[in-house]
């Protein structure tokens, strides 16, 4: 599985957000990738709505965990995804993927048709 949206806000192009499997048979455990919002657009809630809708489309395929990784030189981001329900797996020094911090969430299918 792999997909990419762009993230518009009104006629502007303000994003990019998009999820992928590193197994292209199982799709229960997806990965977030390219979360990137400009930065005069972010902490205005674009990014909260980009994960939500990510989410959402990982619902839909059969997703249960989504999961990232995020430099340590960048940790400003981890308090955003505990709000979000992102739990941190690992320390940089202690992980498969080494030199990051691991984070991960379980999700389930909900009612999404008020996100968009």
């Amino acid at each position: 599985y792999w997909d990419v949206w762009i993230i518009e806000y009104g006629e502007k192009t303000v994003g990019i957000c998009g999820l992928y499997s590193n197994d292209h048979l199982d799709n229960s455990e997806l990965w977030l990738g390219w979360l990137g919002i400009l930065p005069q657009y972010r902490r205005c809630g674009i990014g909260g709505v980009a994960i939500d809708f990510m989410e959402m489309e990982a619902a839909k395929v059969g997703c249960k965990k989504l999961r990232d990784y995020i430099y340590p030189d960048y940790n400003d981001p981890l308090p955003y995804y505990n709000k979000k329900g992102f739990e941190l797996m690992n320390t940089p020094q202690n992980s498969e993927y080494e030199g990051y911090f691991l984070i991960s969430k379980e999700i389930a299918a909900k009612n999404y048709r008020n996100l968009l």
